[in-house]
């Protein structure tokens, strides 16, 4: 019964399983992670790394600002993007730090990637909560985030110039630990929102993706020996489902209305429904009359109906006209 009323509501069992699964195994490698982590070790290849989570981030900021242009519902996986990966950047900036580098590198991180996270959280939720309405955009945004851009870019110049290749890094139970707590708690909320059907499955999926490839990303590119050998073994794990997740994203904003076209499983689930109940034999309408009542009920203006009952095709809305088709009604 239970998997009959999943099925009928849409769900995807398989992703559901997928990400809550994922959060329960996470939960006890959290535990061993935080009891053998080291706290304290040399950082590899750190220009490089700093160099892949810069371009991740210009890449989605300015992906951002142009989807935002063109008013596309797909801006929550470019600004879902940037907020995860602006987050993770500060994160080990802050964290692995000490001293002096310390307190520049928490200036900035306050006074110019919050805002920019702020700005990029805000207008994804805004687009999943709305399903990628187009007034859910405000004309300001794209500009802003082309502000960000200009005055993050010579941060990263500068960090990739003044930091070493190879250093040592502070806290880093702190940091690997708060990075699976993230993953757990983005899974668990992914899992939840599918579950759910809800629109916001695709910021969380996207969150997902993002920690992932961080996570892969530090955890490969800044060890050596024994410890880079692991990390590509669980890269194995986290890259896949990385991509999933991007899959997922891409399929539930693809599921929303864009430039005011009809939504096709608004057809399918509540006008099939609609002109079913008005046609229905006791309700004592004609074929003329049914369509006449979907036009009134659905708000648009009608023009007088000819003798038989008819109206003119443009003035109906066309997504009830396509149910309408589909059950003999027309």
């Amino acid at each position: 019964m239970a998997r009959q009323g999943l099925k009928e509501r849409g769900v995807n069992r398989v992703a559901v399983l997928v990400y809550g699964g994922g959060a329960v195994l996470l939960a006890p490698w959290i535990v061993v992670l935080a009891l053998s982590q080291e706290q304290s070790t040399d950082g590899y290849r750190l220009r490089l790394s700093s160099l892949g989570m810069s371009v991740f981030i210009v890449a989605a900021l300015v992906r951002a600002a142009i989807t935002c242009h063109r008013q596309s519902p797909g801006v929550v996986v470019p600004a879902s993007l940037a907020a995860t990966f602006l987050f993770i950047s500060g994160w080990f900036d802050t964290i692995t730090a000490k001293h002096a580098p310390l307190a520049i590198a928490l200036a900035y991180d306050v006074f110019v990637k919050l805002p920019a996270i702020v700005l990029a959280v805000w207008l994804a939720l805004r687009m999943a909560r709305d399903r990628g309405a187009h007034h859910s955009v405000p004309a300001w945004v794209p500009t802003a985030f082309v502000a960000a851009t200009i005055v993050l870019v010579p941060w990263f110049v500068t960090v990739l110039r003044l930091i070493q290749r190879t250093s040592e890094l502070h806290n880093l139970r702190l940091f690997w630990t708060g990075l699976d707590i993230f993953e757990l708690v983005s899974m668990a909320a992914t899992g939840w929102y599918l579950y759910r059907r809800s629109p916001y499955v695709a910021v969380s999926a996207m969150v997902t993706a993002a920690l992932l490839l961080s996570d892969a990303w530090f955890n490969v590119v800044t060890t050596v020996h024994l410890a880079h050998r692991a990390a590509l073994v669980m890269a194995l794990v986290e890259l896949p489902l990385a991509i999933y997740s991007v899959v997922i994203a891409g399929r539930e904003v693809r599921s929303w209305p864009t430039a005011g076209a009809p939504n096709s499983s608004l057809c399918a689930e509540t006008a099939m429904q609609h002109l079913r109940s008005i046609a229905a034999p006791n309700g004592g309408y004609s074929r003329g009359q049914a369509k006449t009542q979907v036009a009134l009920r659905d708000g648009f203006p009608l023009q007088p109906p000819s003798s038989a009952g008819t109206v003119h095709a443009s003035r109906v809305n066309p997504c009830l006209c396509a149910a309408a088709r589909a059950t003999g009604l027309a």
